[in-house]
């Protein structure tokens, strides 16, 4: 991808940035605070209006943005995901065909498999609105085995495992590369984290009006 552009009207914003990514490859954005790093994200999804150079997949190029950076192509754990006001299952499965074999897989992954089978609801624990009876770690790790029910071929986490101890965190940053790796895939996660930075491959520092 080469100059990517998103100017907010108060003059805010990224500007001209570039960056390459890999099959297999965990890349971490990070940055000072509100030097833009989100803004990429937004950017890429349409959530704020955006300019780029080019932007290659795979060799070749992909003429609009809303053509790649959805589902099933992409799958993502941002800090502005939401929560049902449901249960579990149905905050995993959003209504898809999927089985409770594969919600307990990925919660698992998610370090999140013990703690909701002690629940007396089990898959059927309600969660709230947007993840209100929850705490701030086990929403986080909620949200990150959904992103892990998909199979895509681009991943993008923003501060994903920010409410998390290191150990736990580490064990995700772990089990995100390894599913990565195996599909053939790629990851972006923004954070300033030295437990994601230690996970990474590559490392992007996004500076102030970049």
């Amino acid at each position: 991808m080469s100059r990517l552009s998103c100017i907010y009207e108060d003059g805010r914003g990224i500007r001209d940035v570039n960056f390459q990514l890999y099959a297999g490859e965990l890349l971490v954005l990070t940055g000072p605070v509100a030097s833009g790093k989100s803004s990429i994200l937004n950017a890429l999804f349409g959530i704020v209006p955006a300019s780029f150079q080019e932007i290659l997949w795979n060799g070749k190029e992909v003429p609009n943005l809303f053509t790649l950076f959805k589902a099933p192509t992409v799958s993502c754990c941002l800090k502005s995901s939401h929560l049902l006001n449901g249960t579990i299952r149905e905050n995993l499965t959003l209504g898809r065909n999927i089985s409770d074999i594969e919600c307990w897989k990925a919660l698992q992954s998610a370090c999140m498999e013990r703690e909701v089978k002690e629940w007396p609801g089990g898959l059927d624990t309600l969660t709230g609105e947007n993840g209100i009876m929850l705490s701030g770690g086990q929403k986080q790790r909620l949200l990150f085995a959904r992103m892990l029910l998909e199979h895509p071929s681009l991943y993008f986490l923003d501060d994903a495992t920010s409410a998390l101890d290191r150990i736990t965190a580490e064990k995700l940053n772990f089990n995100l590369k390894q599913r990565i790796i195996q599909d053939n895939a790629a990851a972006v996660f923004i954070s300033n984290s030295e437990v994601v930075k230690a996970a990474a491959d590559r490392e992007l520092c996004i500076s102030q009006g970049a």
